[in-house]
């Protein structure tokens, strides 16, 4: 399931003379996550705007001479969710993780961008982890631990049950096999 992606080695980097190049990402490396992930993150966010729409309702109830205090409050709140949600549908596209031969890559952001690539020599663990919600919708999270880190260094959320387990297993022999080649 996680075969090798043919990628550019053509363009060596500056300065890397005695490293070999390290292949180019291209957007179509990227594996897109699963659609639920925005449902997770929508319902998420809900819940402190959720709590400051409420909030204002009860502030407009409470308070006779202030009423427009309260109904501010919940309309930002409102306001506040709308453009929230918004923003995890449009940054859904730049959501992804790339499974190549010697690392595993992901980025996420929309204005700030951040890729990371944990190579398999370096990983010490994976596990896969879900809450209710995410169980729920037949999500789950997968974290990649490596030496020296005190917590996980790469997290995929927003796989599904099936391909978080297959990953990890895929992430668990690649590091396997890299140990048996190098002892």
């Amino acid at each position: 399931m996680f075969e090798n992606n043919p990628v550019d080695v053509s363009q060596p980097s500056a300065g890397t003379a005695d490293r070999p190049a390290r292949p180019q990402l291209r957007d179509e490396d990227f594996r897109p996550l699963e659609r639920k992930l925005v449902t997770l993150r929508t319902v998420f966010a809900f819940i402190p705007f959720g709590i400051m729409f409420l909030s204002g309702l009860v502030l407009a109830v409470a308070i006779g001479e202030a009423r427009w205090l309260g109904g501010l409050i919940a309309l930002a709140a409102l306001v506040l969710f709308i453009a929230n949600a918004v923003a995890i549908r449009l940054s859904y596209r730049f959501w992804g993780y790339a499974v190549r031969q010697h690392d595993l890559t992901v980025r996420k952001g929309v204005i700030l961008r951040s890729v990371i690539s944990v190579p398999f020599n370096r990983v010490q663990h994976a596990a896969v982890q879900s809450g209710p919600i995410e169980r729920a919708l037949g999500l789950s999270t997968i974290k990649v631990f490596t030496a020296g880190g005190a917590g996980a260094d790469l997290s995929i959320e927003g796989l599904s049950t099936e391909t978080a387990e297959q990953l990890k297993n895929h992430i668990l022999h690649s590091v396997s096999e890299l140990r048996q080649t190098t002892s």
